[in-house]
């Protein structure tokens, strides 16, 4: 890509930026809501001598925050796949944390370079956590997922329209409801997940909880109003 190309990018994604925040600002706003009281979750967990099963957590979540302020940057600059490909991490992190909780003896397997951590299926089997997803449901989720970090149809398919019986292959990007109301499904939704689990590090009596349990009725609110716009936009 030349200078010119590069410059005629940019000018796509400026103006899927500019009509994101113009049409869907509160939507914008509540995902970056979310990742807020993320980072001020991470700042408040003591920071008093770590053990080795808390290093492994704190670390899987503060990675997560990193995924998720890219697939919040990259779905307000319309690359919804791009975005939607940061999940997997996401969730075997998601995952991770859980097996190291329930396990933590055998949180070297991290930190030490000559050891090697569980494959992810069986931590998924493994682990028995506080939440309501079920292993059939994680199990779901791992197989969705794969879709976007594999060479997968579904990579492509969305790019390749008939136009006047003739098939275009679209380059660039532009905006598109259906997927960013997609995206910002699925950012709340492990924004939430991954919450929970930041919640049971930090003191009980610490305020950021009374925050996080009114994120949690506004973000039930907010995926069920996701829901219906990509049902009305299928």
């Amino acid at each position: 890509m030349n200078a010119i190309g590069w410059i005629n990018f940019q000018h796509e994604i400026n103006w899927v930026m500019q009509e994101t925040t113009r049409h869907y600002p509160n939507e914008l706003q509540f995902i970056q809501k979310g990742l807020s009281l993320f980072y001020l979750g991470l700042e408040t967990i003591p920071s008093t001598k770590k053990s080795d099963d808390k290093i492994v957590q704190f670390g899987f979540l503060s990675q997560s925050f990193n995924s998720l302020y890219s697939s919040i940057d990259l779905t307000s600059k319309g690359l919804y796949f791009q975005a939607l490909s940061n999940f997997r991490f996401i969730f075997e992190s998601w995952i991770t944390y859980w097996y190291v909780e329930q396990n933590p003896h055998e949180a070297s397997r991290w930190l030490e370079p000559s050891k090697k951590p569980p494959k992810i299926e069986k931590m998924r089997n493994a682990i028995e956590h506080p939440s309501k997803m079920d292993k059939k449901i994680t199990g779901d989720y791992r197989t969705q997922f794969s879709h976007f970090v594999h060479s997968d149809g579904r990579a492509i398919q969305n790019l390749i329209k008939l136009d006047r019986d003739e098939l275009v292959i679209y380059l660039g990007v532009k905006f598109d409801k259906k997927r960013y109301f997609i995206c910002c499904y699925e950012i709340t939704h492990w924004t939430w997940n991954i919450l929970d689990a930041l919640g049971r590090l930090i003191p009980e009596k610490d305020g950021w909880h009374k925050d996080f349990k009114l994120f949690t009725n506004e973000t039930h609110k907010f995926l069920v109003k996701i829901q219906q716009v990509v049902l009305d936009a299928s």
